[in-house]
């Protein structure tokens, strides 16, 4: 019986073991400042991984830590899989939740939200394709221009993520989506722009998003200045 309070112990106060929890830790605390809607699951879900892998806890999701056959941690297992699930739980919007009821663990909900939302990618992706398509500056500054186009393109990552591998073909792949991105933000922006846009087109290799946005922001600095403030 000492033995095993020792293991419990020593799981529930060791800083890198998935069973501790800080004391700050609340049941009925959100763990991302946005809730999940029908419409930012993918990049929800990500924040929520990032979340979780900081907390430790990722193995309750995954089913890398799906519980224990020991019944001396099997309690402790429990408790802190029902803490993850209110977490998740307090992490969606009000609108979502009551069909999750029936889901008592995490690993449960985390396969029924990714069934669910997972479903169509392709209606999707052709909506965000042609919102990009479509895209011009308008009256937005550059600044607004880039987060709009930024905002499409993390929509699009969330739902068809690019290789995770290193090798050469997928570097090769990578940069050849930052190309089509880069000509995407240059189509729209407007007509003063147009000499920076051909000096950008003529480099080679071509700039990266953040090279181009600072670019055009220098640009847009120039021809429209702030005017000096004296006191």
């Amino acid at each position: 019986m000492v033995e095993a309070q020792e293991k419990v112990q020593k799981l529930i106060s060791d800083l890198s073991s998935p069973y501790f929890l800080h004391s700050v830790d609340h049941p009925r605390t959100p763990l991302v400042d946005i809730a999940l809607t029908h419409t930012n699951y993918g990049s929800w879900s990500r924040s929520i991984t990032m979340a979780l892998c900081a907390k430790n806890k990722l193995g309750f999701i995954d089913n890398a830590l799906p519980c224990p056959t020991d019944p001396d941690i099997q309690p402790l297992w429990k408790r802190v899989s029902t803490m993850v699930l209110s977490w998740l739980l307090n992490s969606i919007s009000n609108t979502i939740t009551p069909s999750l009821t029936s889901c008592r663990t995490p690993y449960e909900l985390w396969r029924d939200l990714e069934s669910r939302f997972t479903q169509g990618n392709n209606a999707t992706v052709f909506k965000i394709q042609r919102e990009t398509t479509h895209l011009q500056q308008g009256n937005l500054d550059i600044t607004n221009y880039y987060n709009a186009f930024k905002t499409l393109w993390n929509q699009l990552d969330g739902i068809d993520p690019l290789p995770e591998c290193t090798c050469g073909t997928a570097t090769a792949w990578q940069k050849r989506v930052s190309n089509k991105r880069v000509y995407q933000l240059l189509m729209g922006v407007n007509e003063p722009y147009h000499v920076l846009r051909t000096q950008i087109l003529a480099m080679d290799p071509l700039p990266d998003l953040g090279k181009v946005h600072g670019l055009l922001i220098a640009e847009e600095h120039t021809k429209n200045p702030q005017p000096i403030i004296t006191t």
